[in-house]
């Protein structure tokens, strides 16, 4: 059973897609909210910089993922895990799912930053988490529409999903208010479930605020393991 929900608060809108996997069941679903933000006075010099680009980017025609690469499933090699982080290499995606050219050119795959540390860095961190998990959630981050814009300057956007005490980030789209991300992006990522009652966070933020988190809309996911299953 696989469910996609949109949801629209006021002017802005999000999609993802939310998979929960208990022994053998899988339920789809999704919930969120929006709160938005002012912009900051460090953005309004930063800002006037970004003129020239988001001039640009108005004048030059710019090639958007497809509706096919956004609905498609993303591929076991592109997802995010807290232990292992995001993949550094991934194989390229089945004939099928790839685009003519003319129509829109696969981007380079770039994994994002990392917020929080891996098994690597700080094994003990993980020892319980893996040994005691119950489940795996799974969040691929689709889409947002009508971002508010800013004061002065481009929106960057870019997702941040929290769960349990992880954290990791999606790669930004360049100057949009209508991000959307195909499974040619970083988009997906998996968390261990260790309590039934756990629920999804998911902040859109502005890459270009390069001093400080610079938060446009939040989700907050209210269904809890037991309650999607």
């Amino acid at each position: 059973m696989e469910a996609l929900h949109k949801v629209k608060d006021g002017v802005s809108s999000v999609a993802y897609r939310t998979s929960v996997v208990v022994a053998d069941t899988t339920v789809k679903g999704v919930t969120a909210a929006g709160v938005v933000t002012t912009g900051t006075a460090e953005m309004v010099v930063r800002g006037l910089a970004n003129q020239a680009l988001e001039i640009k980017d108005a004048v030059v025609s710019r090639k958007f993922t497809t509706q096919g690469l956004i609905d498609a499933p993303t591929p076991e090699d592109r997802w995010f895990t807290p232990s292992d982080g995001w993949p550094r290499e991934v194989l390229p995606l089945p004939d099928e799912l790839v685009p003519d050219p003319k129509v829109y050119k696969l981007p380079r795959w770039q994994p994002p930053p990392q917020l929080c540390p891996t098994s690597i860095q700080t094994p003990a961190l993980f020892e319980k988490s893996e040994h005691d998990a119950i489940g795996e959630v799974r969040v691929e981050i689709l889409e947002c529409q009508s971002l508010k814009k800013l004061m002065v300057g481009v929106v960057d956007p870019y997702a941040v999903v929290v769960f349990e005490g992880f954290a990791a980030r999606t790669g930004s789209r360049r100057n949009t208010r209508n991000p959307k991300w195909g499974v040619e992006r970083a988009r997906a990522l998996r968390f261990p479930v260790n309590c039934p009652f756990s629920s999804v966070d998911i902040a859109f933020n502005d890459s270009s605020a390069r001093t400080r988190l610079h938060r446009l809309i939040s989700a907050h996911g209210t269904h809890s393991v037991r309650r999607m299953v």
